[in-house]
């Protein structure tokens, strides 16, 4: 179990040291460097989920943890139109919800994992929060006309694979200013 453990903390370290440094990009990387391994060790990486998560997860914390006004909530239900959705992280200032993260890692913008999430978001948002679809793969298209057909007002999609943006400029342009 201590292994375990060393090995996450090696991780967050990873992490934390390039917090201002890497691009949205690099990000990327890391994620698929773990599903290339994953699938060279065991001859698939199909349906391998978590990862993405915890990345974010970790991202998110450790650019919270200079920001005291802010406080990190992973899965934690939200109240909606109909019903309530479990986001992947929920941002909070002071008691009141500012912002939603979803995390995703498809191909694809069709992919019905998406069409889903979007719809969840579309749920839960009429509370007045931002949200944040973060995607560490690439997608089939970046023609205006498709990332319309899923842009909302104070949404971002937010493509990791082949940007050379910060992940903090991202983040902070929209989540904070």
């Amino acid at each position: 179990m201590e292994f375990i453990t060393s090995w996450f903390d090696q991780l967050d370290r990873f992490l934390k040291e390039n917090l201002y440094n890497f691009s949205c990009n690099e990000y990327s990387e890391v994620y698929q460097s773990f599903l290339k391994v994953h699938y060279d060790r065991c001859g698939t990486s199909e349906n391998l989920t978590g990862f993405s998560e915890y990345l974010t997860n970790r991202l998110f914390f450790f650019l919270l943890e200079e920001q005291k006004e802010f406080a990190l909530s992973p899965v934690e239900p939200v109240n909606g139109i109909q019903g309530h959705n479990v986001p992947d992280l929920l941002i909070y200032k002071g008691t009141e919800i500012c912002a939603l993260i979803s995390v995703k890692a498809v191909k694809k913008m069709k992919n019905p994992n998406v069409v889903e999430d979007l719809r969840r978001i579309d749920n839960v948002r009429h509370n007045g929060f931002k949200s944040l679809m973060i995607n560490y793969l690439s997608h089939d298209s970046l023609y205006p006309k498709t990332i319309y057909k899923h842009q909302r007002d104070d949404h971002k999609l937010l493509f990791m694979d082949n940007n050379s943006k910060k992940l903090v400029d991202e983040v902070h342009s929209f989540l904070f200013k």
